[in-house]
């Protein structure tokens, strides 16, 4: 689960949520009253499957990110990394954890995700017979029935393309 520490000698860690809104208004997760350069609303981190991004709400003075010895301003989305730091306003933000802790299904074989975005998990395949593995079966010969249907396949009209190839123009 991501969180994000202010920069100040025994400040706890904040947990960050689905969205976590940072300004003076006492509406934001994170609510700064006393730091006059911060917007009512200033900035956003967002949680994504992606990990948590960190956007500029709009505010006045802007929002800046320092990482690797660099500063940069933020405008729009920008992914968070753990030990990046967040300055707004006169306030700094220490980014201790930027992973994303997702509660749900995990899919712990990579190999899984790799399914044709055709498959349908759960349903039968029209023509297989309960038990037998598809993929053991031989392909049909082109014109051929299914075995496990009793209408014929219908017949392929050629493509626009190959009746003109046999017209001769």
């Amino acid at each position: 689960m991501g969180r994000v520490r202010l920069d100040q000698e025994g400040a706890s860690s904040l947990v960050l949520g689905d969205e976590f809104t940072i300004g003076r208004d006492d509406a934001n997760t994170l609510a700064l009253p006393d730091d006059a350069a911060l917007s009512r609303r200033h900035a956003t981190i967002s949680a994504t499957p992606d990990g948590y991004f960190l956007s500029d709400a709009g505010s006045r003075n802007g929002t800046r990110l320092e990482r690797d010895g660099a500063s940069q301003r933020v405008d729009r989305n920008v992914a968070l990394r753990t030990g990046d730091v967040i300055v707004l306003g006169d306030t700094r933000l220490i980014v201790e954890d930027a992973t994303r802790d997702e509660t749900g299904t995990r899919i712990l074989d990579p190999q899984l995700t790799n399914v044709p975005g055709a498959t349908r998990v759960g349903r039968v395949l029209p023509g297989v017979p309960p038990g037998e593995d598809p993929s053991q079966r031989q392909p049909a010969q082109p014109g051929a029935a299914d075995p496990g249907t009793q209408e014929e396949a219908p017949r392929r009209r050629p493509s626009l393309f190959r009746r003109l190839l046999r017209r001769g123009g």
